[in-house]
């Protein structure tokens, strides 16, 4: 089994998905910038996972799924607040 190389790009707009709901905490913008930027990222994360989700059988393929989006929800609510708490300091 050949070893996969790490695709850049996509962690890349991971990440800056995330730095944007920083920004937003940091600006005080409303909470629900940050669900928006989850909901990208989410979005994101299940299209350029397509293929291997497709792999993973269908009994086990929504609990990982929904473990994957609880994981990128809180990432980004921890960057929102993280976000505020520079903000306000700022």
């Amino acid at each position: 089994m050949k070893a996969r190389r790490p695709n850049v790009r996509i962690a890349a707009v991971e990440v800056a998905f995330v730095f944007l709901s920083g920004v937003a905490g940091a600006m005080a913008e409303p909470g629900w910038w940050a669900g928006l930027f989850a909901l990208g990222n989410g979005a994101h994360w299940a299209w350029s996972r397509r293929h291997d989700l497709a792999r993973i059988a269908a009994d086990r393929r929504l609990g990982r799924i929904g473990t994957a989006l609880g994981l990128i929800a809180a990432v980004h609510a921890t960057a929102f607040w993280l976000g505020r708490l520079i903000g306000a300091a700022g």
